[in-house]
């Protein structure tokens, strides 16, 4: 069980690294979400877009003493969908 669970965490942090490609690009182009006006869903979701490297950081860390941490970039989905 504990191959398998660490296995699952080292794909999924592969996929969170290649995420960071387009999160590069695209960072640049948040600071547009304040167009509308200063609302909570555009301070969550610049927390949530801009926090998304510290938690890829924290996985690479952590992911091999604790694999289950390789879920933490969900929750910064999670709390934007939440606000949306």
């Amino acid at each position: 069980m504990k191959v398998s669970l660490q296995g699952a965490a080292k794909v999924l942090f592969g996929v969170w690294v290649i995420l960071l490609l387009p999160w590069l690009m695209m960072v640049p182009l948040t600071v547009m979400a304040f167009d509308g006006g200063p609302t909570v869903l555009v301070y969550t979701f610049l927390f949530c877009f801009w926090t998304y490297p510290f938690a890829v950081v924290i996985v690479a860390i952590f992911r091999k003493k604790f694999p289950l941490i390789a879920l933490l970039p969900c929750l910064h989905i999670a709390l934007f969908v939440y606000f949306d």
